[in-house]
């Protein structure tokens, strides 16, 4: 995984869309394989969700200091949350 914080980071991709179509089809498409086999804890949610609000983040460049409510995160990335992902499957 160490090739996917240098993709975030990249320059020459320049464009968000890009590295959010590569964070679904690639990341998230393997995280969530299957989901509806397996028992899916509070915990196992939360940890889910944080990954991916981090990786969000990174990729829409919002870090620490910078106030974003997790909402306006996934509207700015055109997305759901990762439970509702989970429920619908």
């Amino acid at each position: 995984m160490k090739l996917y914080p240098a993709v975030w980071r990249s320059t020459v991709i320049n464009s968000n869309n890009t590295k959010l179509r590569v964070f679904n089809s690639s990341i998230l498409a393997v995280l969530l394989y299957h989901v509806g086999t397996w028992r899916v804890t509070e915990i196992k949610e939360i940890s889910l969700t944080y990954f991916r609000e981090n990786v969000l983040g990174k990729i829409l460049h919002f870090f620490w200091p910078m106030k974003l409510t997790n909402k306006a995160l996934y509207r700015k990335a055109r997305t759901v949350p990762v439970n509702e992902q989970i429920w619908r499957k």
